[in-house]
């Protein structure tokens, strides 16, 4: 296990130092696995795979605020990032960029040498199920930087628009240069596709990836590109899966601080994000509209938030049993994806059973009750309605907001802060947030324009 042991204290220098991505230049006689157990073994470094995912989505978005008070308490970088302020964004050290980042060095690694480990006793379905976990962690890390980094997605203007840089091979000497928008989605997509080919239908935990995963992934892609034929597709693939299950809310204890279990039945695959202080109670406050779409019956009012001493809620409902923010897959995810798309798509009545079905598990018993005659735009705006309720505070808003005002939404995000408005006008370029400076600097990556 000495290679591996290598492998990881590398990765870790990563994490301490953005720098060291860009300019580490490594003997790769010391790095290069030996066995099939120890590529498994990059990717089960659950700490940094699985538990640091990328806030800063989730912070652009307006599930919530902070006081004055607390703001003027952060760091500069911090209260930076609050006012969508064009640069400086990111500390020194450890950010969104080397979080995103490690994994496809991990991933591209696994990719690289899997043709030349040891297998030992492993079957071949061992060795697919090991490469198929890579190419999901490439995919989905690639995801993850997109929607920071890129604008969303229109198909008109996205072969000219900016990507990120798609790192295919694990040689950190190679030059890095952003693809377009156009040619990230495809590599995103092309990923995932093979990842679902090749990953089992369980795993031993759901910090590795299964099939069903991988077609929930493709899924949220394409709904993020506004394609809802393959969004409707891949989230039909998804929950044919045995093992879908939706939890009553009405069996759940609400007395408990955090009331929902981690690896809990409804998740997919297990993610949690670096979970910023602002974010966590007291001083994120969850924004009054968001928290007023609950009705009474609604029992995710109860379960997703408790009220505190000044009368304001906080977000409490996890599906990490503790304060952390998880950001995997779930299945109700894969079902809202899916009313929407056969929303869009014309299919009104099957959108309305999926979501009276959904539904009638979120709500006190038996008082969840739909209009029986429902437009098409009115099955839309009520999936998109569920949609931001189910999913707050998963890292899903600020995607959802770039994407629905593509489609002309006109959703206008506004903070005022001592005394100051501060406004995130739809399309701005500020929806692709600056790529941390350090980074820049150290590369021939192009920068965000302001």
């Amino acid at each position: 296990m000495k290679t591996i042991y290598i492998l990881l204290a590398m990765l870790a220098l990563i994490n301490i130092s953005c720098e060291k991505w860009l300019d580490a230049k490594p003997d790769k006689r010391l790095t290069i696995p030996t066995k099939l157990a120890e590529l498994q073994g990059l990717m089960d470094f659950h700490a940094r795979v699985n538990e640091m995912g990328s806030p800063i989505g989730e912070l652009y978005g307006d599930n919530f605020y902070i006081t004055d008070q607390d703001y003027n308490s952060q760091r500069e970088d911090v209260q930076r990032r609050y006012r969508w302020a064009p640069d400086y964004i990111f500390g020194s050290g450890a950010n969104d960029w080397s979080y995103e980042y490690d994994n496809v060095f991990r991933a591209n690694t696994v990719i690289d040498n899997i043709d030349a480990v040891d297998v030992g006793n492993y079957t071949k379905e061992n060795v697919a199920a090991v490469l198929g976990h890579a190419y999901f962690l490439r995919a989905e890390a690639f995801m993850n930087a997109v929607s920071i980094w890129s604008k969303a997605y229109d198909p008109h203007t996205a072969s000219d628009e900016m990507g990120i840089p798609l790192r295919l091979n694990s040689d950190i000497n190679e030059e890095s240069l952003r693809a377009n928008l156009a040619d990230t989605y495809e590599e995103i997509i092309a990923n995932f596709k093979r990842a679902a080919k090749l990953l089992p239908e369980r795993q031993i935990t759901k910090f590795r990836p299964i099939k069903a995963a991988a077609y929930g992934y493709l899924a949220r892609t394409y709904l993020w590109m506004n394609d809802y034929r393959n969004a409707e597709l891949y989230a039909d693939s998804c929950l044919l899966s045995v093992d879908v299950a939706i939890m009553d809310f009405n069996s759940i204890d609400g007395t408990i601080n955090f009331p929902f279990e981690r690896f809990n039945v409804e998740v997919v695959y297990e993610k949690r994000m670096v979970t910023p202080v602002i974010l966590a109670a007291p001083r994120g406050i969850v924004n009054e509209d968001l928290y007023n779409s609950y009705p009474v019956a609604d029992l995710r009012r109860e379960l997703f938030f408790s009220i505190n001493t000044d009368g304001r809620p906080n977000f409490r409902g996890s599906y990490e049993g503790v304060a952390n923010l998880f950001v995997g897959l779930t299945w109700p995810e894969v079902l809202l994806t899916q009313a929407e798309a056969k929303a869009r798509n014309g299919k009104t009545e099957e959108a309305k059973t999926i979501l009276e079905t959904f539904l009638t598990n979120r709500y006190s018993d038996d008082s969840y009750v739909m209009s029986e005659s429902v437009t098409a735009e009115e099955m839309i705006d009520a999936v998109l309605i569920e949609r931001r309720k189910e999913l707050a505070f998963r890292g899903q808003r600020f995607m959802d907001i770039k994407r629905l005002n593509i489609l002309g939404y006109n959703i206008v995000q506004q903070r005022v802060i001592n005394g100051t408005s501060h406004t995130l006008t739809p399309n701005s370029n500020a929806y692709a947030l600056p790529i941390p400076e350090e980074i820049i600097q150290l590369s021939s990556i192009e920068q965000n324009p302001k």
